[in-house]
């Protein structure tokens, strides 16, 4: 099954082949079969704004696949700038939607859902959302590109929803090397920070057959040694190591009543049973290069830690099984 299928399957029960297939469409071919102008963009948007009706949907935004997302207007309005999301909507129906690769790319996807008898008469157009879908999350979104999601936005979606957990929750914020981590968990208030990256492996235990491991370039012992003590309201003191230095020191942190484990590996197989929520973080191939080729030890990345990671991600859906997805 298509991740994203399976992320909002899990996310919305009532999603029926109908709504699948509505998804499908709209990461293939984004907001471009709506598009006419700039001025059609601004009525519709103000139109639907005065007469917007109560989303259960918490979410600021939804990811689709293929770089593409559902923002929801609901707490878009509220909270960020309208001018910004027409435009941005606006920006993203400007490319060839009606690519004959793309089509038949769309077409060979469809074969992966498992049919209700919807697809015998779907003619390869965009759909509404079935009557069930709308009766019960009543969706009132703009299809955007990702790359217009700004810092602030992926701030108030990861926020939104630590804030949403009234009782004690660690969660974990894993996502591919550049994808913004440290970048927003630092702008995040009301939850304690643990950094993944505290937990390396000292270069005399990167054994290849260490390596071979998934997620064997963390030292998930000395992890999973932190993750033991945690506790709500308290105090802990634990062992981490500085790759730089090649040492091992001790941090004291104070834990609140949400936790939040930052960086690759934070949800690492070995560790799964202490975290209550997965939060990935997207970040396509390519902008991952041009984020790389800015950093100093770029074939370092390239060569060794990349592949490591990518392993790592390759072995478990991180997508189709998060909680929320930044």
């Amino acid at each position: 099954m298509n991740s994203y299928i399976k992320y909002h399957t899990t996310k919305y029960p009532h999603l029926t082949v109908q709504d699948q297939v509505k998804l499908l469409y709209q990461s293939y071919f984004g907001p471009g079969h709506f598009i006419k102008d700039i001025d059609t963009v601004k009525k519709y948007y103000i139109n639907e704004i005065n007469n917007l009706k109560y989303n259960i949907n918490e979410n600021l935004y939804e990811h689709i696949g293929n770089n593409f997302v559902r923002v929801n207007l609901s707490l878009y309005n509220n909270n960020f700038d309208s001018s910004y999301l027409i435009d941005a909507f606006y920006k993203s129906s400007l490319f060839d939607y009606n690519n004959e690769i793309l089509k038949e790319n769309f077409k060979k996807e469809l074969n992966t859902i498992k049919d209700d008898g919807f697809l015998l008469k779907y003619n390869f157009d965009n759909v509404h959302h079935s009557l069930i879908y709308n009766k019960t999350y009543n969706p009132h979104y703009r299809v955007i590109n990702y790359n217009y999601i700004s810092i602030d936005m992926k701030v108030f979606q990861l926020q939104n929803f630590i804030n949403s957990f009234t009782d004690f929750t660690i969660f974990a914020l894993e996502g591919k090397c550049t994808s913004g981590k440290s970048t927003i968990s630092n702008k995040l208030n009301n939850v304690t920070i643990i950094d993944v990256d505290d937990f390396f492996l000292p270069i005399n235990k990167k054994t290849n057959e260490r390596l071979n491991e998934i997620g064997g370039n963390i030292d998930y012992d000395l992890y999973e040694q932190c993750l033991k003590q945690i506790k709500p309201n308290s105090t802990i003191t634990y062992k981490i190591f500085d790759c730089h230095t090649q040492s091992y020191s001790q941090k004291t942190v104070k834990i609140s009543n949400k936790v939040l484990l930052v960086g690759v590996y934070s949800y690492h197989q070995n560790v799964r049973k202490y975290i209550n929520q997965l939060c990935y973080l997207i970040i396509d191939e390519k902008t991952q290069y041009e984020r790389l080729k800015e950093r100093k030890l770029f074939a370092k990345f390239i060569n060794e830690w990349v592949p490591l990671e990518n392993k790592y991600f390759d072995s478990y859906d991180f997508i189709g099984n998060a909680n929320i997805l930044i």
